[in-house]
């Protein structure tokens, strides 16, 4: 699974929410570049033009 240290971080901070406040099942990663052009290949799965779309889930 390929994460930026944002990710991570946004993650730790999701999980150190007491256990009674969120009920946490899974965990959706999705990408967040989005293609400009013919030569830019985006990852933004709701694009179709984007070649590295793909969401992966993480339980």
């Amino acid at each position: 699974m390929d994460m930026s240290s944002g990710d991570f971080l946004a993650l730790i901070y999701l999980l150190k929410v007491p256990v009674e406040v969120i009920d946490l099942k899974s965990v959706f990663v999705v990408g967040g570049h989005i293609s400009h052009g013919n030569s830019d290949k985006g990852n933004v799965f709701t694009v179709p033009s984007n070649k590295y779309a793909r969401i992966q889930h993480v339980s």
